[in-house]
């Protein structure tokens, strides 16, 4: 089956995963956030790929308000374990 590489819009409905069903447009931005920072988007979804670089400023920005010197909550061993509590995956 050949990718789709057609850029998504804000319109695009998110096909799979917990926002399913959800226009682009609401998925939370850390949700997306998320998404930008993983490796596989570029070559598995180039069309989400285009979409996030897109929005990279405002994602830049708000991965910035999450401060990675802030004390870790009691449940958390690490940065990594803060920003899954912070998301709430």
């Amino acid at each position: 089956m050949p990718i789709d590489k057609t850029p998504w819009t804000d319109d695009t409905v998110m096909p799979w995963g917990e926002h399913k069903g959800t226009a682009m447009r609401d998925v939370p931005s850390e949700h997306l956030l998320w998404l930008f920072s993983q490796d596989w988007t570029e070559t598995a979804y180039p069309g989400l790929h285009t979409y996030l670089v897109g929005r990279s400023d405002e994602l830049i920005a708000k991965r910035n308000e999450i401060d990675p010197t802030s004390p870790l909550p009691e449940d958390s061993t690490s940065f990594d374990d803060y920003l899954r509590s912070y998301r709430g995956f």
